[in-house]
């Protein structure tokens, strides 16, 4: 069953995989135009279905972190706060291809930016639990770059686990090493958010809900990917991918029980949106059959608008589902 999900997985980017993620401009425009993958969510608790989830997170990161109670105090008290931050990922390059060696895992990866959106009382906060939590052995290193200080273990550069931060007003910058720190610190016409690519599609999937996923399929990238992931599974995920120039995502989790999507595939050219709208209906099928075996009311729809194909799906009886899924049963 694990594996019939895996690539609806990809798609809603990693949510029982890595850390939550929100298409929140102000933490997007610190993302470079190089990076291939942007993933977000806003875990409001004011939102049910976000909150369930959310909980179910907090236990899986807790139980990372079981052999070290401060870590897990750690953890336990930032899931206590009123305001859940907005957390946005980004995944570089070449980078991309590594996903399926790692298995999925981001802390497998050599370089990725996490940013956090907080609110003004919260950032002291959040600052003194990530102490806690990027402490390993020695004492945190701390390095002045301009008026910024960026914050680092000894590992920074080294690991592949979260290690270095840096606070930019209202945001928190997070990554394995450095250097995409001091990236983030002078970005500004280089920013993903100024890429046409990237404002076309995510005009296309914009919807009230907790989360979006930006895919850029440059040089064949996710094409390469997937291809892997095909081999290994013995099926064809989608015959199309060659002619997909990116793919957007966007989700709402409404309750504990039920939740909505979006997928939108951008072709490279219109002659591939035949073969491209066949296998979003090949997709929405799958997910029916897989979903259907799990007992979960669904139903999908296609639409065609100029260059893009647009899967919309809708999900109930999620419930047990959530729990399997996020602590990876």
């Amino acid at each position: 069953m694990k594996k019939a999900f895996v690539a609806v997985w990809i798609m809603f980017a990693w949510i029982g995989g890595i850390e939550s993620l929100s298409a929140d401009e102000d933490l997007t425009n610190l993302i470079s135009n190089d990076a291939v993958i942007v993933a977000s969510i806003k875990p409001g608790k004011d939102d049910p279905g976000v909150s369930y989830v959310a909980n179910i997170w907090k236990d899986t990161l807790k139980e990372r972190e079981k052999n070290y109670t401060k870590r897990q105090e750690a953890i336990e008290d930032i899931f206590k706060q009123p305001h859940l931050p907005n957390i946005t990922l980004a995944i570089f390059g070449k980078d991309i291809t590594k996903l399926y060696l790692s298995g999925g895992s981001i802390f497998e990866l050599p370089s990725y930016l996490i940013l956090v959106g907080v609110e003004s009382s919260d950032k002291e906060f959040l600052r003194s639990r990530l102490d806690i939590l990027l402490q390993k052995n020695e004492d945190l290193k701390r390095e002045a770059v301009g008026e910024k200080e960026i914050v680092c273990n000894e590992f920074a550069g080294l690991s592949r686990d979260p290690s270095a931060y840096v606070q930019l007003d209202d945001r928190i910058a997070i990554s394995p090493g450095i250097d995409r720190l001091k990236e983030a610190l002078n970005i500004s016409k280089d920013s993903i958010v100024r890429l046409s690519k990237y404002q076309d599609i995510m005009s296309k999937i914009t919807l009230s809900g907790d989360g979006q996923l930006y895919i850029d399929n440059r040089d064949s990238l996710f094409t390469k990917v997937l291809r892997e992931l095909e081999n290994k599974w013995k099926i064809t995920l989608l015959l199309a991918v060659d002619y997909v120039d990116a793919i957007g995502v966007s989700f709402d989790i409404k309750d504990k029980d039920s939740a909505s999507a979006r997928i939108v595939f951008k072709a490279k050219d219109p002659k591939g949106l035949e073969e491209i709208k066949n296998d979003a209906r090949f997709l929405g099928e799958a997910i029916s059959r897989k979903f259907s075996q799990e007992n979960v009311e669904h139903s999908n729809e296609i639409s065609v608008s100029g260059k893009y194909v647009i899967l919309e799906l809708q999900f109930k009886g999620l419930e047990g589902l959530w729990a399997r899924v996020l602590k990876k049963e």
